[in-house]
């Protein structure tokens, strides 16, 4: 039964919460501090970590920081009322492997939690990306010398460009694979990860991820 650890700000919802996702098969350990969820985290090993944005003493930015430092592979979501832009860019900066805004529906989050608790890769597969090497198991992209981590759900989107390189990829195919739905704010997520993988890959000017309008995004890279 895998656990997951369930960190939000407000008392009475993550009651409910909790006790919807025990009834669906999960362990379920809660906290509204963020100080003490890194304490349960340290503790219990979870499989899945829950975070909103707001959490006393500590927020869930520097929750999620504080976890990647030492575990670079469980899964981390955001479930926050705080989806700014600028705050979604946050969460993944900070090692999200996701971001769903509330108000939530609960078949949603459950679907996005299965898919990333079954998402595995290759413990060799790599792919060279212009003068880059991408190693997915290490969610490393490596330039003369130089190492750039990335972090999981990044990892997987540019896995998807490296099997369709030079041809399109449609944004609901990615959004399918990395979340399993297709929905508004899974295609702003989408951007904000290509946003962000544009900036790694930013060191060689032969490589480039051009946005199709309507369609979705291409790899570009020289072999």
């Amino acid at each position: 039964m895998k656990l997951i650890l369930l960190a939000q700000n407000e008392g009475e919802q993550i009651d409910v919460l909790a006790n919807v996702l025990e009834h669906n098969g999960y362990r379920v350990c809660t906290a509204t501090n963020g100080v003490y969820a890194l304490k349960l985290f340290k503790n219990m090993m979870p499989d899945i970590v829950v975070l909103d944005v707001i959490l006393s003493v500590m927020d869930g930015y520097e929750v999620a920081a504080a976890i990647r430092r030492t575990n670079r592979h469980v899964p981390i979501m955001f479930l926050s009322s705080r989806c700014s832009t600028s705050e979604i860019l946050e969460s993944f900066k900070a090692g999200a492997n996701d971001f769903m805004r509330k108000p939530f529906i609960v078949e949603e989050l459950l679907a996005r939690m299965q898919v990333m608790l079954k998402q595995t890769v290759s413990n060799t597969l790599q792919y060279e990306i212009g003068s880059f090497l991408f190693d997915v198991s290490q969610q490393t992209l490596m330039w003369r010398g130089r190492k750039i981590s990335i972090s999981y759900k990044e990892s997987q989107l540019l896995m998807m460009l490296c099997d369709n390189k030079n041809a399109a990829l449609p944004k609901e195919q990615m959004q399918q694979r990395l979340w399993g739905t297709h929905t508004m704010q899974n295609s702003r997520n989408i951007d904000v990860l290509i946003t962000r993988l544009r900036a790694h890959l930013s060191f060689d000017e032969t490589v480039k991820i051009i946005n199709l309008r309507g369609i979705g995004y291409k790899l570009v890279a020289e072999d």
